[in-house]
């Protein structure tokens, strides 16, 4: 059962099976605030698959919390969602459609209304984002209803999704191969409202292509972070083959990357919260995974300059250039999830 402190100084503790009001209230308060960690949060609930974002990279116009089914992704599927509309001051729980992939399913509804709609009704002007999706609540923030409300609307949702028949392989689409085309790209970096000359999109491709590592420069604000993003995400299948990670001005060791080795639990690693370490494991056992089609993943450094790249990201140059291994630990636990040595997969053609 899930449970959670809720007041360190009297150990209040309220039972999570049934109620997500409290992360709810949490996640409207963190969303207000440009901290971007999510570790806190559930992972499951009511059997889904929980996913919370306030932002990859820099702090989102709307943060969202998504519930999903099994092989449904946030980049590709159907599935409940709340939207926090920061500038408009509105939570949504919305019927949820992706935006990266057109969804192979679609929510069977009757007089529904897409949130694109809802604002022009309400003089809202146009979303952000996130238009296609139908309304299924809307909150002002300023005055939610009460647990019991906010439990039950949520719950009505979840049990409906639950019950709709997605009885289509998704990992069979997934895998499906299809050719590259850089038409494509030039498509949806225009759909996103980025604009980006062909030259330069064919010469950052050209690169990737040439050597799994390309350094973008330019002036602050000039869309090189914008462009690695876009690529990444025109690219892979879902969320968890790439992460957009923003450097410290403080990194001065790998630990920020690559983690460390618990001195207080010498059975422990302590994996960094930025899930580095842990989309280099997923990339490491799709390689050696035969069964599955291999996947392309991507490591994005925001504002590497802002501390010494050779401090913190020498043991990756190194194994780039010679295809060693780089040592994470010595532990001799068969529970431990972390390899004790890992390096970056090869590419293969």
């Amino acid at each position: 059962m899930a449970i959670k402190v809720l007041n360190n100084l009297n150990f209040d503790v309220i039972e999570r099976e049934d109620s997500y009001y409290e992360e709810l209230t949490e996640f409207i308060i963190q969303s207000q605030t440009n901290e971007l960690k999510y570790s806190k949060y559930l992972k499951k609930f009511f059997e889904l698959e929980v996913k919370v974002s306030f932002g990859q990279g820099g702090v989102a116009n709307i943060p969202w919390i998504s519930f999903l089914r099994e092989g449904v992704t946030t980049s590709n599927g159907i599935y409940p969602v709340y939207l926090f509309f920061k500038k408009e001051n509105i939570l949504v729980l919305a019927y949820g459609i992706s935006e990266t992939n057109q969804p192979v399913y679609n929510w069977s509804l009757s007089n529904s209304q897409t949130i694109e709609n809802y604002f022009i009704q309400k003089g809202l002007g146009t979303p952000f984002r996130y238009g296609k999706s139908f309304v299924y609540r809307v909150y002002d923030v300023k005055s939610l209803p009460n647990k019991k409300v906010i439990n039950n609307d949520l719950l009505e949702l979840l049990k409906y999704y639950k019950s709709l028949n997605l009885n289509l392989n998704m990992k069979s689409i997934h895998n499906e191969i299809i050719d590259f085309n850089l038409e494509s790209f030039y498509e949806i970096l225009d759909l996103a409202g980025l604009i980006f000359s062909p030259q330069l999109i064919q010469r950052f491709v050209a690169s990737l292509c040439t050597k799994p590592f390309v350094i973008c420069s330019g002036l602050s604000g000039s869309g090189k972070t914008k462009l690695a993003q876009a690529f990444a995400q025109w690219i892979t299948a879902d969320e968890s083959q790439y992460a957009i990670v923003p450097v410290g001005a403080d990194w001065t060791n790998r630990e920020p990357l690559l983690g460390y080795p618990n001195a207080l639990s010498k059975e422990e690693y302590v994996s960094p919260e930025n899930g580095v370490l842990d989309l280099m494991i997923r990339a490491k056992e799709n390689i050696e995974n035969k069964e599955e089609q291999t996947k392309p993943y991507f490591l994005i450094l925001d504002e590497m300059n802002l501390s010494h790249v050779e401090r913190y990201f020498a043991d990756f140059l190194s194994t780039m250039e010679s295809g060693d291994q780089i040592p994470l630990h010595k532990i001799e636990n068969d529970d431990l999830n972390i390899p004790q040595s890992i390096k970056l997969p090869k590419i293969y053609s």
